[in-house]
């Protein structure tokens, strides 16, 4: 009887190895089948262009926006694997619609990705602008969020801009980008 109870024993150690090895796996696969994530915040710098030119007059344009700079926090990829950044470069697209683009104002969705050098996160952009400041907010295309403020860089010349305004229009400008992830971003 005791050599019965110890083979039950040991089958059942046998059989809790091998569920627990089997969901080890499941977890792997989980974990590779995730999402890049990000939780930190990124700072900036690029261009904004207009198509068509951005007037005093609001009209439907397309604005797209590509900038570098750096992040720092943490990156997870799709693996599970997190990396801990500090001034990690990053590039950053973005393309928007607006019905009512103009100099002084502008609301505008669309999508975009940031690329860390681990990987991409993808995600769509709400944007709102008065004169040259913007708020905008990221939803991630596997969830969560990010919130942010865009301008017209400092380094710009106000005077080539507003008389752009108030003449053929405005094709491009000097842009800074701040973003915090709240508290994560993933895509």
């Amino acid at each position: 009887m005791r050599r019965a109870t110890t083979t039950r024993a040991a089958a059942f150690a046998v059989g809790i190895a091998l569920i627990g090895a089997g969901q080890a796996g499941a977890d792997r696969a989980a974990a590779s089948d995730g999402a890049n994530t990000f939780s930190g915040s990124c700072k900036l710098s690029g261009t904004a262009t207009w198509d068509p030119p951005m007037t005093n007059t609001p009209q439907a344009a397309t604005q797209r926006v590509q900038a570098t700079g750096t992040c720092s926090g943490t990156f997870t990829g799709r693996n599970g694997r997190a990396r801990q950044l500090n001034s990690a470069p990053v590039t950053w697209q973005t393309t928007e619609y607006t019905p009512d683009a103009s100099c002084s104002a502008e609301t505008d969705s669309g999508s975009g990705k940031v690329t860390f050098q681990y990987g991409t996160i993808r995600f769509t952009i709400s944007e709102t602008r008065v004169a040259p400041v913007a708020a905008f907010t990221l939803k991630g295309a596997e969830g969560g969020s990010a919130a942010g403020e865009a301008n017209i860089s400092p380094s710009a010349d106000p005077v080539a801009i507003t008389q752009a305004c108030g003449g053929a229009g405005l094709t491009e400008a000097p842009t800074d980008i701040q973003a915090t992830t709240t508290p994560s971003i993933s895509g």
